[in-house]
């Protein structure tokens, strides 16, 4: 029994030494790594700059081997550290992004294995994307992904295609986004199109050409989009209105709203001032807030309704529009005297929120007021 124990004990520590040399071994490794990928991506910065500069005298070569170093994990980070660095310093130009497109290779990028399994192609995808790479086979490696089974590959498979400069491409890469049941980032797929290279006006009007055939989940994305970068064409906002009349869906009535209280049209505030009676509070909320970018006394009217609801957000928001609309003298009279406990309190709560000073003072006289016609 005495020889198994001490047999097991001994077992027992060698194996723990190993375990300790494996993990010692592991991190000096990795320094060492990290030095010598900060070596090679120093010396591809010089490279690099060199190039741009027109100071290398062996510009075939260099180029030669940044492509075969490219090929290795070590060199494909470094180039990638290198080229980020640069572009921090001097910006993007024709010249460099030719030099990119000359040396990188997604391939090699995938085969180097940097990330292991499906994660390596949303690796690749991320580092094509950063290095906003436009060639055929990134379009098409891109489109192939964007219905992996991964979020992280298809997310990145988007901030690739962003890079194009093909409308094509972006509206094939919708019309997969809005046929397959499968979720997206909803801000990567604004950030796609609000960063897309190419034409800008084409896109758009594309968009607006096909915006009846996505689901109503992409209809916002691109009204989403629209807002992000102010387009006030005729045609986008002759379809905004068409959809903030007709639309039952609350998603797109509530970002095209949004749309309005950006692109004021005196043609949606009608609109909004008849969705602020709408059977859904969230339709109500928004429209609350976007009709603050219109003036009138039917919208001053409705507020003082709005202001009863009997969703608290709809009485926020009311409250909100309304201090804007009104002076102060009316705003203390309709506080103070009214009837509604939940409107007066929402009216309060949003005064001093907007550091509208007076109200106090202006109750407290009131209640003297009041306390003088009691003792007589």
């Amino acid at each position: 029994m005495q020889v198994f124990v001490y047999i097991t004990f001994i077992v027992f520590v060698v194996i723990l030494t190993i375990i300790g040399f494996y993990f010692s071994f592991a991190i000096v490794y990795r320094r060492y790594n990290e030095k010598m990928i900060d070596y090679a991506s120093k010396n591809n910065y010089a490279q690099i700059y060199n190039i741009m500069n027109d100071n290398d005298k062996y510009l075939g070569d260099t180029i030669i081997k940044m492509k075969r170093d490219f090929k290795s994990k070590r060199g494909s980070q470094a180039f990638y550290e290198a080229f980020k660095l640069y572009v921090d310093e001097y910006g993007l130009s024709i010249s460099l992004m030719a030099l990119v497109d000359e040396v990188v290779d997604y391939k090699a990028i995938l085969k180097n294995n940097l990330v292991k399994n499906t994660y390596g192609i949303g690796y690749a995808l991320n580092l094509v994307s950063e290095f906003q790479l436009d060639n055929k086979e990134i379009k098409r490696f891109a489109i192939d992904n964007l219905d992996s089974d991964s979020l992280y590959v298809r997310n990145n498979a988007l901030r690739a295609l962003q890079n194009q400069k093909d409308t094509s491409c972006i509206l094939v890469a919708l019309d997969k986004v809005n046929n397959l049941k499968k979720l997206y980032n909803y801000k990567v797929v604004v950030d796609v199109l609000d960063n897309f290279k190419g034409p800008k006006d084409i896109l758009n009007r594309e968009l607006i050409n096909r915006l009846d055939s996505f689901n109503p989940g992409l209809q916002g994305i691109i009204v989403d989009h629209l807002i992000n970068v102010r387009n006030s064409d005729k045609i986008v906002v002759d379809k905004m209105l068409e959809l903030l009349e007709f639309s039952n869906e609350k998603e797109v009535i509530t970002r095209v709203t949004r749309y309005f209280s950006h692109i004021e049209n005196l043609k949606a505030k009608p609109l909004i001032l008849n969705n602020l009676l709408n059977e859904d509070w969230n339709i109500r909320a928004v429209s609350a807030s976007a009709i603050s970018s219109y003036s009138g006394d039917d919208i001053v009217e409705m507020l003082k309704n709005r202001i009863k609801d009997v969703n608290y957000y709809v009485r926020k928001n009311s409250a909100n529009t309304l201090i804007q609309m009104i002076d102060k003298d009316e705003l203390f009279r309709l506080t103070y005297n009214n009837p509604d406990n939940f409107a007066a309190e929402i009216l309060e709560y949003s005064m001093e929120v907007a550091n509208i000073k007076g109200y106090s003072e202006y109750k407290q006289k009131q209640e003297a007021g009041k306390n003088i016609w009691v003792l007589m």
